[in-house]
């Protein structure tokens, strides 16, 4: 089915509380993140094995109530729309994203290092990208 086999090693950055910083400090290699970005355009199945609640994915790109004056909508922790319509994507710190297009059945993972400065300019790059892949 095309599932990568291999193990997911990512490593974590806890707070000095020892809870998980969720917003990010999950240090993985692009293909652990490539990975991540299967499991939700798969709608959380792995292997055949439900391992997201059913449902749990259309929540995540589902516009909540509050959105934020970035430009982009924002879902249940996933960016909405940087990669066209129907696209979800987690953006990182410094110009790290895993964009999702579930209607190319298209995962884009970039690991960087980008100024903040050019955050607005690596966004619409990483759309131009996403749109190079559509036939």
């Amino acid at each position: 089915d095309g599932t990568p086999q291999s193990r997911v090693i990512a490593s974590p950055k806890f707070d000095a509380a020892g809870t998980f910083i969720g917003s990010s400090f999950c240090f993985c290699t692009a293909e652990d993140f490539a990975r991540f970005g299967l499991l939700y355009l798969r709608d959380g199945v792995w292997n055949g094995r439900r391992l997201l609640p059913e449902g749990w994915v259309d929540h995540a790109r589902t516009p909540g109530p509050a959105q934020p004056e970035e430009g982009l909508a924002y879902g249940g922790h996933w960016w909405l729309g940087l990669g066209g319509s129907g696209s979800f994507s987690a953006n990182g710190y410094q110009g790290q994203f895993i964009l999702l297009v579930p209607q190319d059945d298209l995962i884009i993972v970039r690991h960087g290092a980008s100024p903040l400065a050019a955050t607005e300019a690596l966004r619409d790059w990483m759309g131009q990208l996403a749109a190079s892949f559509r036939t």
